[in-house]
């Protein structure tokens, strides 16, 4: 190996490559995360010191600004969680052009979002390699509700609601730094007319779901319902779904709706 090339891949240039190919791109909160990250040597043996691969999410943070006047104005901004990060840590060497496969497999959690509105899951990976610059790999993934988040989107839907909305906000005092709130409308069916929206959060629990629920919310902007979500006035609620109720959320869910209308 000529001492151009050695040179080329210390900053980077003819690098070993990385590639995450995932088993299925569709996962579920609390499902499994399944597959094989290829890496493709370059042009001069590397030592690879460890594989790093983590599931992030976007979500958004207000944050107070000040305009050109000096005036303070609220400005929303886009952030990254990691859900996951999941290290391979046993380092190796590989030759030039030489192919690896590593196959992996991690549970995605339960505070996962679902791929609605804005809200964004994806497999980041990378190489630890010293100065490489082409060296990561990015894969989206489609988070779809489980068997107990679609029972009640379902019921929702059932009942004329319609989401409207769905977006990752921040929040504090909770062991990620987001929650997805999930907002519908009802054009059609018995709440048409009688409440203007109703918010949801989500929150997977072991073999139960438990809903936070906002209804007919009056203040506008983000946070309105995590501010306060576990301090229950009177247009919050809470309900717990699980496999003994799960037939009939959508009477529960109707109960609890129009007593709150």
């Amino acid at each position: 190996m000529s001492f151009f090339k050695k040179a080329l891949s210390k900053v980077g240039i003819g690098a070993a490559k990385v590639d995450a190919i995932l088993d299925n791109s569709v996962v579920y909160p609390g499902g499994e995360l399944s597959g094989i990250i290829q890496i493709k040597g370059g042009k001069a043996a590397q030592k690879i010191q460890k594989i790093d691969l983590d599931v992030r999410c976007n979500y958004m943070v207000e944050i107070e600004v000040e305009d050109e006047d000096g005036n303070e104005e609220t400005e929303t901004v886009e952030e990254t969680a990691t859900l996951v990060a999941y290290d391979l840590p046993e380092a190796f060497e590989i030759q030039p052009d030489e192919e690896r496969e590593v196959p992996f497999s991690i549970t995605m959690p339960e505070t996962s979002p679902l791929t609605l509105g804005r809200s964004r899951t994806w497999v980041e990976t990378n190489l630890d390699i010293e100065f490489a610059l082409d060296k990561s790999d990015k894969d989206y993934v489609q988070v779809e509700p489980n068997d107990l988040q679609l029972s009640v989107l379902q019921a929702l839907e059932e009942l004329g609601f319609v989401l409207v909305e769905a977006e990752c906000e921040a929040v504090k005092n909770f062991h990620v730094p987001f929650m997805q709130e999930l907002e519908f409308k009802a054009p059609s069916g018995p709440f048409a007319g009688r409440v203007s929206e109703v918010e949801v959060v989500f929150i997977n629990d072991g073999h139960q779901l438990r809903l936070m629920l906002e209804i007919d919310r009056r203040a506008r902007g983000m946070s309105g319902l995590f501010l306060s979500m576990f301090d229950m006035d009177e247009t919050k609620t809470a309900l717990t779904v699980n496999e003994h109720n799960i037939h009939d959320i959508q009477n529960l869910l109707a109960d609890v709706i129009s007593s709150h209308s």
